[in-house]
């Protein structure tokens, strides 16, 4: 409950819904397109951020389950190792193994010359003009905030969402502003299923608390 503690009434309502799309009494996996390593009946892929890191070595991702010995000249991968590096606007400048894929912000994937191992993250009026001038890749990753979820650009998002061949190459990145985050992020996830939009979704959720053990359930709790 500490959570809770000093919390007012929030003010900012979360849009009402006509269908709940699922039974809340039945586990069901919500059906989504397969995109590379994501989606479908694959394993949930984890992203590691290190937007915050000032300078990205080889010894900093052995807290992500690389470890790189310089022996060998090869890399050790745990079987929890992550599936992508969020770096915000950093490039890599060392060899990284091919299992891990580089997540970076638009303006920054622009200008890489591997856009194999580069996919951008867009934010959603990004990706809006990406679509207009014909700049997205063939796998797109877009932030957005739930709590949006009645602005004309979520709106318009959704409707570019609603074509297949857009969808198999979207993967939304997805959080919420509100005080309470997950029913908002729940909210927006029924939109997708009410509107048969199969683009996978990866749970944005950061805790500041100070503790582990706090941390995690704070991560339980929001995603």
């Amino acid at each position: 409950m500490k959570r809770y503690a000093g919390d007012t009434i929030n003010t900012t309502l979360i849009p009402g819904i006509q269908k709940i799309p699922y039974s809340p009494f039945i586990y069901k996996r919500r059906e989504t397109v397969s995109i590379s390593n994501i989606g479908g009946h694959q394993v949930p892929v984890v992203v590691a951020d290190f937007m915050m890191q000032d300078n990205i070595t080889p010894q900093e991702l052995k807290s992500i389950g690389y470890t790189y010995d310089s022996d060998t000249d090869k890399w050790n991968i745990s079987d929890g190792a992550s599936d992508y590096l969020y770096t915000g606007n950093k490039q890599i400048d060392f060899p990284l193994p091919g299992t891990l894929k580089i997540l970076c912000n638009y303006n920054i994937w622009l200008s890489v010359t591997d856009k194999e191992k580069y996919v951008p993250l867009f934010q959603v009026p990004e990706y809006l003009a990406a679509v207009a001038e014909n700049k997205t890749a063939d796998k797109n990753f877009i932030a957005l905030d739930t709590l949006e979820i009645s602005t004309p650009a979520i709106m318009e998002l959704l409707l570019h969402l609603s074509t297949d061949t857009v969808a198999k190459k979207t993967i939304l990145c997805v959080y919420s502003t509100h005080k309470n985050a997950m029913p908002s992020v729940r909210r927006f996830i029924m939109e997708l299923m009410n509107r048969n939009i199969q683009s996978p979704v990866i749970l944005s959720v950061e805790s500041h608390h100070a503790t582990i053990d706090e941390q995690l359930i704070h991560f339980s709790t929001e995603a």
